[in-house]
C-alpha cells in the first residue's frame, strides 16, 4: 500500500465515522429523555395542591371527628403519589 492508498482510505474511514455520528445526533434528537420543565412545574404544583387539600381533610376530621374526612384525605394522598410518579416521568 503507498502513501494515497492510506489516505484514500482515512479519508473513507472519516467519511463513515462523520455519517454514524450525524445518525446518532439525529436519534438522540428524536429520542431526548430530558423532561418538559413547564409540564413538570405544573404536575408538581398540582400534587402540592393535592397534598394540601389532603392536609386540611386530616385536620378537619381532628376537629370534627368525622371519618369521611380520612377516607377523602387518604384517597387525596393516594392520588398525589400517582401524579409524583408522572411527573417524573414528563
Amino acid at each position: 500500500m503507498n502513501e494515497s492508498d492510506d489516505f484514500s482510505e482515512t479519508l473513507r474511514r472519516f467519511e463513515e465515522t462523520n455519517i454514524l455520528l450525524k445518525q446518532n445526533d439525529k436519534y438522540n434528537d428524536q429520542c431526548s429523555l430530558s423532561p418538559d420543565p413547564v409540564m413538570h412545574l405544573q404536575i408538581s404544583l398540582i400534587k402540592s395542591v393535592v397534598r394540601i387539600v389532603a392536609g386540611v381533610c386530616l385536620f378537619a376530621a381532628g376537629i370534627f371527628g368525622d371519618s369521611s374526612y380520612i377516607a377523602f384525605a387518604g384517597g387525596a394522598l393516594v392520588i398525589a403519589e400517582f401524579l409524583g410518579i408522572y411527573e417524573e416521568l414528563v
